[in-house]
């Protein structure tokens, strides 16, 4: 701002800005005075959210004469809302007032400019020549800041539908070590910690975590079960167990709802006369790909290292489609592939129907004879595959239940046809193949028997070998800037909250003052509110000498190379890639024991493991390898580059895969185990 005004000018904007907020106060005591009209609209919520009061409701009239809304806590007029949002619906999926599909309005409020204590939220509606309405009012309890944590969400006597959201915030450094959920009465999950921006907390304690102290956990709710249940959450850790919060909350079933079901049936038989064009090639392998990315990641990896090899046979010939673009696009067409970007499906029946007739019209041109869905988010490429009448095979990486998926996996919740596309995809599919027994476990119900495999990915150790034989550690080291008394701890990974490089910060902060000549680098950083609160807390810790922040890099084998140890903390993954890169690497890892890692990991043996979302488990695994003797963790690493180079190279599998081309392209029921144990 200092560059583009002169003081003279910046103080007139501050004038004009404290006009405009008088003007606003002025405005408030004037509607609050005129009293209320009779304007159709509704409070539909009021809540906390992450340290924010959100209040979401519509307004509406036949004459489309609503010029604003304004916020009132307890009588006062305190914010304008955010107008013309979509229009809330009700359980059932209607939609609140068919007066316009953009009645909705949302306003926000800091939870610290609001106080502490049970509130009155109500709002005014701005007509037209100065008239106005108000609406009418609900309550709010805010509870204070204790002096641990606490739970914010859900409100007491709330009703859920669907999935239940349970979050507040929590401070580690107090004797405490993580936050466990209990629904109902059932056995207590671990929520995640250390993930969500909490500046009301920051601003009033002291604590380093303050700023990225925020937890949250998606509880599945299982159909059928109790209307009325309990919501539990305890702070435990070596001063005993601390209960942070307790609610009621009354569940509703969710009433499936699709917009418009004949036009979507209407469109979806037109689709079928565009699938009918296909004529899949009767010779050599066809591929239909379809991605979620093209951009660097596990996911996307997964799938190129498949196709460098596949599309290496003379005889392939390989259509990719992917949701979005990215930097692995290029070798692709180098490959021969023919790429495109097709964006995301809809998630409403109608205009996913239209998406698909055009996806399939372009599909259609193709020849392809077997359709290939990287990821659970390609559920579409299963669906594609059954329109065109070719077998699929489909590589499932999420560890989610596919409830919860649909409510993280999808831009906004679906609707109930598309949720019936995805659900259904899982019957469909010719082959659904997994990493992890623990990952086929969450789907295998709503897979056809004997069609849900696991299937050992590998990398690409040729490539390893080379890197390591060429590349001495030292030089690598010295270009860094890593001094060689220094030991490295790396942890690689897109910055997010599942990935947990706010509670490694926390971890190593317990350790380092024992340990001056150790360093962390996080490798992964990324313009994000989580990385922000990440930086935050690497400040306020005093670490910014001993923890190093790297952004996305395509160099990632420098780390791996350079490394005394790989961290992994991820409260979520089927089979890390860079965990198994790290152990071909010879590097130790430390992995969270989560769903695939205790599949491949043997405590002690070939790695080091440690409990999931527990800043105190971690900080044990940390000094545990600190405390190891270099030729202790050596012998640590040779173990896990053994596990890895025994059965984890990608030719095989590339050969499994062709495998069960050639199984599902040959026999209507194929016995896909045998396909995949012949020589």
């Amino acid at each position: 701002m200092s560059r583009l005004f002169s003081g003279s000018t910046r103080a007139a904007l501050a004038r004009a800005q404290a006009r405009g907020r008088a003007h606003l106060s002025r405005a408030g005591r004037a509607l609050v005075l005129a009293g209320p009209g009779h304007l159709a609209g509704l409070i539909v919520d009021a809540r906390l959210e992450f340290g924010t009061v959100v209040v979401e409701g519509w307004a509406a009239l036949p004459s489309g004469d609503v010029k604003g809304v304004l916020l009132m806590i307890d009588g006062e007029v305190r914010a304008p809302a955010e107008l013309h949002l979509s229009t809330p619906r009700d359980h059932s999926g209607r939609a609140l007032t068919a007066w316009s599909d953009t009645a909705g309005w949302r306003a926000t409020l800091d939870r610290e400019s609001v106080g502490v204590g049970r509130h009155r939220i109500g709002a005014v509606v701005l007509r037209g020549y100065g008239l106005m309405e108000t609406l009418e009012p609900t309550e709010l309890e805010i509870p204070a800041i204790g002096e641990v944590g606490s739970l914010d969400s859900p409100m007491d006597g709330a009703t859920v539908v669907g999935n239940l959201i349970v979050s507040g915030w929590f401070l580690t450094g107090r004797g405490y070590d993580q936050v466990e959920v209990s629904v109902g009465g059932e056995t207590a999950v671990r929520a995640r910690i250390l993930t969500v921006i909490r500046r009301d907390v920051a601003a009033v304690v002291g604590d380093p975590d303050g700023p990225l102290s925020g937890w949250d956990l998606l509880v599945p709710i299982v159909p059928g079960g109790a209307a009325d249940v309990s919501v539990v959450v305890d702070a435990v850790g070596p001063r005993g167990r601390l209960r942070l919060g307790e609610r009621f909350i009354h569940r509703r079933p969710r009433d499936g709802t699709v917009s418009e079901p004949e036009r979507a049936q209407v469109i979806e038989a037109r689709t079928a006369l565009v699938a009918a064009r296909h004529r899949a090639d009767a010779e050599g392998l066809n591929l239909l790909v379809v991605t979620h990315h093209l951009g660097l990641g596990g996911g996307q990896l997964y799938v190129q290292e498949l196709l460098r090899h596949i599309l290496r046979a003379t005889d392939v010939v390989c259509t990719v489609l992917s949701m979005a673009d990215g930097v692995l696009r290029d070798e692709l067409e180098a490959l021969g592939a023919r790429v495109l970007v097709v964006g995301a499906p809809p998630t409403t029946g109608v205009r996913y129907e239209e998406w698909m007739q055009q996806v399939t019209a372009v599909a259609s041109t193709t020849g392809a004879n077997v359709v290939v869905a990287n990821t659970a988010g390609a559920y579409w490429g299963v669906d594609l595959a059954e329109r065109l009448g070719v077998p699929s095979v489909w590589a499932i990486h999420e560890s989610f239940t596919p409830e919860v998926f649909l409510q993280v996996g999808f831009t906004t919740p679906p609707d109930d046809l598309v949720r019936r596309r995805f659900l259904e995809a899982f019957g469909h599919a010719g082959a659904v193949v997994f990493e992890a027994d623990a990952t086929k476990r969450l789907f295998e119900h709503l897979i056809r028997p004997g069609r849900a495999l696991r299937v050992d990915y590998g990398i690409d150790l040729d490539r390893v070998r080379e890197f390591v034989t060429q590349r001495p550690r030292e030089g690598i080291r010295a270009r860094l800037g890593i001094d060689a008394d220094q030991t490295v701890l790396i942890c690689i990974g897109t910055f997010e909250p599942r990935k947990a490089q706010g509670l490694l910060v926390a971890a190593f902060a317990r350790v380092v003052e024992e340990h001056p000549r150790a360093i962390l680098a996080l490798v992964g950083d990324s313009e994000n509110p989580f990385s922000s609160g990440v930086h935050a807390m690497v400040e306020r810790f005093g670490l910014a000498g001993q923890v190093r922040l790297i952004p996305v890099t395509p160099d990632i084998e420098d780390w791996y190379r350079a490394a005394d140890a790989f961290v992994l903390a991820s409260d979520v993954e089927s089979l890390p890639r860079s965990m198994l890169e790290a152990m071909a690497f010879g590097t130790p890892v430390l992995a969270a024991s989560v769903f695939g890692v205790p599949e491949i990991i043997e405590d002690g043996v070939n790695g080091v493991l440690l409990e999931p979302s527990s800043v105190g488990s971690a900080a044990e695994a940390l000094e545990r390898v600190l405390r190891m003797s270099p030729a202790e963790r050596q012998e640590l690493g040779d173990a896990g580059r053994r596990t890895v180079m025994a059965n984890r190279s990608s030719l095989l599998d590339a050969r499994d895969y062709r495998a069960l081309f050639s199984a599902l392209g040959s026999d209507d029921d194929p016995d896909l185990a045998a396909a995949l144990e012949a020589p």
